[in-house]
């Protein structure tokens, strides 16, 4: 019996990097990224576990910190030993996460959405059942790929990086045209930033303390 009709949770895999690495293009200070992207991390990651369609989180990551925070959120870890790469780590995840739960959909994630809500996936998951075809969700610029739902049996491929969202296409997943914004709005830029920092939620007073002002000051 497939998936689409048993209705079992999604697995969800969210590769994080190391965060000493992550968002080098914020044009923020080099002491202050590590800590900006960690915190986006663990926003995504417990939306992630809030949305009720999930059934399994498993963040794949070299970096301990993260690993820790995010084992005390209730994440599965997945050590990204021997691999090097989005597509890679992402890949590791879905096999752990296939190993675990054989029949469910395997959804991958990006780590940097700090605008995510648990029913932003909850109506992903949705959507995906609603066609039982792999499925993707491009970012706010419809460049790149925040989000990839496919069945346990199915397998395009992974492609992140570059314009990745044309790539996915041409892989086989079906566009959702209309996902909602905390799915598609990933922090590359400090007009992302500066977003986020508008809002009255967790992620944001914790924004606004790491990054007091935005412009010329946070470089």
């Amino acid at each position: 019996m497939s998936d689409r009709r048993t209705g079992e949770p999604l697995s969800l895999v969210i590769p994080v990097k190391e965060t000493w690495r992550a968002k080098s293009r914020l044009a923020l200070d080099p002491a202050v990224r590590p800590l900006v992207a960690r915190r986006v991390a663990l926003a995504t990651t417990q939306a992630a576990l809030d949305a009720s369609a999930v059934g399994t989180v498993w963040v794949v990551t070299r970096d301990e910190q993260v690993a820790a925070l995010v084992r005390e959120l209730g994440a599965e870890v997945v050590p990204e030993v021997g691999v090097s790469g989005l597509n890679a780590a992402a890949d590791l995840g879905r096999r752990a996460a296939l190993d675990a739960r054989p029949h469910a959909p395997v959804g991958i994630l990006v780590a940097d959405l700090p605008l995510l809500r648990s029913a932003d996936l909850d109506l992903a998951v949705a959507e995906f059942r609603s066609h039982g075809e792999p499925m993707r969700v491009s970012d706010h610029h419809d460049v790149g790929t925040t989000l990839l739902v496919q069945g346990p049996r199915d397998w395009p491929g992974i492609g992140f990086g570059g314009r990745s969202a044309e790539l996915h296409l041409r892989l086989g997943y079906r566009p959702w045209a209309d996902a909602p914004d905390g799915l598609r709005r990933d922090l590359d830029t400090l007009d992302d930033l500066a977003l986020v920092r508008a809002r009255s939620d967790d992620t944001a007073r914790t924004l606004r303390d790491l990054v007091p002002r935005l412009g010329p000051a946070s470089v």
